[in-house]
């Protein structure tokens, strides 16, 4: 099945390209790291298709041929075809686009403030405030 970035359901075509580069980073992480900030326009078993914001310096990295190799081994893997791989360097087509990189900051993000809020309601750290006059500095969790 085809999925591009004018299809409603996007957020599909950034699952399947992340479930791509989940299988890329095992391989390599270094390249499936680059990859992360791509977004998305195109991924089927015939044709994938990436592109790069303005300016950005993983582009030269992704489109190199170990890249493009690693992006058809694992698409093969995932959706069943070696597809055509076409990057856009400098496109304007990323604006608005979700990267993978980007989801995954988010949801670290959004970790991070529910750890925080639970530990601020940790009776233990309720106690240490109020006894103390201690505050919570920084909560990290636990792959940081």
């Amino acid at each position: 099945m085809a999925t591009s970035s004018t299809d409603e359901d996007a957020p599909s075509l950034l699952d399947t390209w992340r479930r791509i580069l989940d299988r890329v980073g095992v391989e390599s992480p270094e390249i499936g790291a680059f990859l992360g900030h791509a977004v998305p326009l195109r991924v089927s078993a015939e044709t994938l298709e990436i592109a790069f914001e303005v300016g950005s310096i993983f582009a030269d990295r992704a489109a190199a041929p170990d890249a493009i190799e690693a992006i058809q081994r694992a698409a093969a893997a995932e959706l069943g075809g070696t597809p055509s791989v076409r990057l856009e360097r400098d496109s304007p087509r990323t604006r608005g686009q979700t990267t993978v990189a980007a989801a995954v900051a988010a949801e670290r993000d959004e970790a991070r403030a529910r750890a925080t809020s639970a530990a601020l309601g940790h009776p233990a750290v309720t106690a240490a405030v109020t006894v103390l006059g201690a505050r919570v500095k920084d909560v990290r969790l636990p792959e940081e």
